[in-house]
This record gives structure tokens, sequence and C-alpha cells, in this order.
């Protein structure tokens, strides 16, 4: 059976995700569960929202590029919300970025024996109700 990345998804839930959306948000979760559409469910996660606006607020300042004419910085402000549950439609994801340390060799090749493991059990009850 040939695997693709929504039906791989399935084996991820529990680990930190970040999912970039065509929009340009960007949000950060331990992925609840994911369908074969790649619509996710991210428990416990934060957006982060990088936006360039010309203001002389002072608030979640990154860093500042000058003066402008009117007196006023041009900065590069970060805000992030966090939130306890996000639901994100499949085709507005861009990139899924896992983390850096996780093998994902290894969570596929878990996830597959769980799975096999889970077949061959509804396979022993099925049998056993006879």
């Amino acid at each position: 059976k040939p695997r693709t990345l929504p039906s791989l998804l399935k084996y991820f839930e529990g680990h930190s995700l970040t999912i970039e959306l065509k929009t340009g948000r960007t949000y950060s979760g331990v992925l609840k569960s994911g369908d074969q559409f790649m619509n996710l469910v991210l428990n416990s996660f934060h957006r982060v929202c990088n936006n360039n606006t010309t203001s002389s607020h002072p608030s979640a300042v990154v860093s500042s590029a000058g003066s402008s004419d009117g007196g006023e910085k041009n900065r590069s402000t970060i805000e992030i919300e966090d939130y306890d549950l996000v639901h994100i439609k499949g085709s507005n994801i861009r990139y899924i970025h896992f983390p850096p340390n996780l093998d994902l060799q290894l969570v596929c090749k878990q996830g597959l024996e769980r799975e096999r493991k889970g077949q061959e059990r509804y396979k022993r009850v099925k049998r056993q109700k006879r």
C-alpha cells in the first residue's frame, strides 16, 4: 500500500510540529490528529505572526531599520498568541516542519508496528467472538 504524507501523519500524533500556512501564518504545537485530507488538529499551540509595520509603538519590537520621514520607525514585530486547540484545513498548508531532533524513520517504523499490532489484536478478538 503506497504511503503518502497524509496517511503517515497519524504516526506523528503526540509530536511537536510547526505548520506554515499559505497565508504566511505559522502554528507550532503538538499534533493531536490528522486525516487523509491533511486536516490537522494541534493541542497547546502558539501562533507566530511576523509583521512588518510602520509604527511608533515599541511593543514586541525585534529590530528597527532606521527612521522614516515622519519620525516613525519601521519595525518588524512578532506577535505570539497561545491557544489550547486549533483545526487547520489541509488545503491551507504550505509546509510542515518536523523538529530537527526527531528521527522520522524511527517514528514511522513505530507507527507501522502499532498499526500492525492493532490489526492482529482486532483479528484475535473477532475470532474469539465466533
